[in-house]
């Protein structure tokens, strides 16, 4: 039977993957915004530290406001690639599930984890509900991750 730790370290393994992809396109979209905001090489780079990658704009409200932008300014990217900005939207969710959700230690969570290896995240909004993970699920959301990273290195 699994334990505590197996479970707890292959979750911090998967969040630190999954965030890390996340944190990677939530750095780009800073990098456009400034870019968009300013022609000016230092203030684009003080624009994107000092008012982008903070606490103070949340990952959402950054991707709706470069969703506005493209759509607005950039119409043909937006128009050619609704593929990109729904996967920006699903990794969003995917984000907050592993930013915010707690390790689930149940006994369903022992099971699953003894029989799939899957771990869960517990997301508390009106009841209680875990989100779960297999290697395969982790390994889709990684592919759209990286899609989302090199489109939008090219438009960016």
């Amino acid at each position: 039977m699994a334990t505590t730790e197996e479970i707890t370290s292959k979750a911090a393994r998967l969040r630190g993957y999954v965030l890390n992809y996340t944190i990677h396109i939530d750095r780009q979209i800073d990098y456009f915004l400034s870019k968009h905001f300013t022609d000016t090489e230092y203030k684009q780079i003080e624009l994107a530290n000092l008012i982008f990658a903070n606490d103070r704009l949340s990952f959402e409200t950054k991707r709706g406001v470069f969703d506005l932008i493209v759509k607005k300014h950039y119409a043909d990217f937006h128009a050619s690639n609704k593929d990109v900005f729904s996967e920006l939207t699903n990794i969003q969710t995917e984000r907050n599930r592993f930013a915010h959700g707690l390790v689930d230690l149940s006994p369903e969570a022992f099971n699953k984890f003894d029989q799939t290896k899957e771990v869960g995240f517990i997301k508390f909004k009106e009841k209680p509900e875990t989100n779960w993970y297999t290697d395969d699920r982790i390994e889709e959301i990684a592919k759209s991750c990286i899609k989302v990273v090199n489109k939008l290195k090219e438009f960016i």
